[in-house]
């Protein structure tokens, strides 16, 4: 008997449910997300759009923390949404690195869910990919590794 078979015959004990074990991406999350890229490339207009406000949301980031560093309470370019605990810690609003670090995920994260936008999927494939596009985004959060916890 074969691997294939044997997993083929395990996935049948075992429901659909368990269907993952042959391919990893049942859901279709990453081929949403290859369908909207893929998509975002045909409106090149909104990608230089979502490009150019990352550009200048990363100078203005900049800018609020050297003046941070040197004790001016400057606004970054995206205030913390009122209630995201990821960046609830004093750090992130007191200490320059840690602010700056905020800064550059929030923009990364707009820039992501603009380029999503700019794909203009609808229905099913657009839900999956904006999901996908949160999950991998809210992954990388800086309060999800060591140094940023």
């Amino acid at each position: 008997m074969t691997n294939t078979t044997v997993l083929s015959r395990v996935s049948d004990l075992l429901g659909s449910a368990e269907e993952t074990v042959l391919d990893p991406d049942s859901v279709g999350l990453m081929r949403a997300l290859g369908h909207a890229t893929v998509a975002a490339t045909l409106n090149p207009a909104k990608v230089v759009e979502a490009n150019a406000r990352w550009v200048i949301g990363s100078a203005t980031a900049a800018q609020a923390t050297v003046a941070r560093a040197f004790g001016v309470d400057a606004e970054g370019p995206i205030p913390v949404a009122k209630g995201d605990r990821r960046f609830a810690d004093p750090a992130y609003q007191d200490n320059p690195a840690y602010f700056y670090t905020a800064q550059q995920y929030l923009l990364f994260e707009r820039a992501v869910a603009e380029l999503v936008e700019a794909a203009g999927l609808s229905g099913e494939l657009g839900a999956k990919a904006r999901f996908a596009s949160r999950f991998v985004t809210d992954m990388l959060s800086p309060s999800n590794n060591l140094f940023g916890n």
